[in-house]
């Protein structure tokens, strides 16, 4: 970590966002995902490829705290006590770290190549776009900071589950049976495990 906060700005980013990814994902993330979501800009409706960092970049700068597996495209901790002291040290380091992912994500499922919803297909996804099925998940740590922009994306989320089997989005939420046929905001708040969110539309 000493190595890490001595480097230049830029390399010093990409290092904190990369362990901010790693550390945080609630599922092992490929090589294409990382890279995928270490470009996003948040606020953007597009993804600019000149932003892509190659991952042995990535793994440069994180000074072997992140390796890929040889037998998988899947980036990890070299170790599990790495994941041990980064989560104990998460308040200091990284004290936005859900707030970036989820920013990520949000910005990510607003691009416009997502506008046509049904032209989205298993073959033909971008590679974080499996990945996004967590963004609510994430947003539980940073509902209030990021309310106007979960609030967007909860109204588009009856879309996003008409086209989850072509994503093979499975998370609970998602792959809930008992949908209402028109559910509200604050029915998809609730089911998210939004509390503040469902607060704020109860008030």
């Amino acid at each position: 970590m000493d190595q890490i906060n001595a480097w230049p700005p830029n390399e010093r980013k990409i290092a904190q966002s990369a362990l901010i990814w790693v550390v945080n994902a609630k599922r092992p993330l490929t090589k294409a995902e990382l890279c995928e979501a270490l470009a996003i800009e948040p606020g953007t409706k597009e993804l600019n490829k000149d932003n892509k960092t190659e991952i042995g970049i990535i793994l440069s700068v994180c000074a072997g705290l992140v390796i890929v597996e040889e037998n998988s495209s899947l980036v990890r901790l070299v170790h599990f006590t790495a994941q041990k002291y980064l989560d104990g040290i998460q308040n200091e380091e990284f004290p936005d770290a859900h707030m970036k992912i989820t920013s990520s994500l949000l910005t990510y499922l607003q691009f416009q190549q997502f506008s046509n919803k049904w032209a989205i297909s298993w073959l033909n996804r971008p590679p974080l776009l499996e990945y996004c099925q967590y963004c609510l998940e994430h947003a539980q740590w940073c509902e209030e900071q990021l309310r106007d922009e979960i609030m967007e994306f909860l109204r588009e989320v009856k879309k996003w589950r008409k086209v989850m089997w072509k994503l093979r989005w499975w998370h609970s939420l998602w792959n809930f049976g008992d949908w209402p046929g028109s559910p509200s905001l604050l029915w998809i708040s609730a089911s998210a495990n939004l509390v503040k969110t469902a607060s704020h539309l109860i008030e």
